[in-house]
């Protein structure tokens, strides 16, 4: 399990246990033995506080279980723009890659991968589209522009 998703749980579970009903019931009967309205007045509020930090926390939790979801999940709009621009791209990177036509059949084995229907599948099952997709792009691209690049050029950016 993911570190951060094993430490929202955590935090869900702990703060779900908090404020139980019984845990309530017994603030209220604790309210009703003090004897002036200031004791009782004390206990109520110090409960309604407990109760709306835990509220807090649970939005802070959903908010961050929010995030976690869309940061591997993709709409349905985002999946035809990033079809569409890969296309784009990959015919474009086939240019500068020897041998294009053999890498041809690879390339649009790649675009086929990208439909709706394959992604969402592939998302339910745990698939992580940008690392699967983003980081071998991102290091193709860097290696074709490197491939390019003057010998001088190479070897000033890899002292950096």
């Amino acid at each position: 399990m993911d570190p951060q998703l094993a430490t929202l749980a955590t935090d869900l579970l702990r703060t779900a246990g908090n404020n139980t009903l019984g845990f309530v019931e017994a603030r209220i009967k604790e309210a009703r033995t003090k004897k002036t309205v200031e004791e009782v007045n004390l206990v109520y509020t110090e409960l309604v506080n407990g109760l709306l930090k835990d509220k807090q926390d649970i939005e802070r939790i959903a908010y961050q279980y929010q995030d976690l979801y869309e940061s591997v999940t993709i709409s349905d709009e985002d999946i035809d723009y990033l079809q569409n621009t890969l296309k784009s791209i990959l015919d474009l990177l086939s240019d500068f890659i020897p041998e294009a036509e053999k890498n041809a059949e690879s390339i649009e084995m790649i675009i086929k991968l990208l439909n709706k229907d394959t992604l969402k599948t592939m998302q339910l099952l745990g698939f992580n589209y940008k690392e699967a997709i983003g980081r071998p792009l991102t290091n193709l691209v860097a290696s074709m522009i490197e491939s390019k690049m003057p010998q001088k050029i190479k070897s000033k950016s890899k002292k950096k």
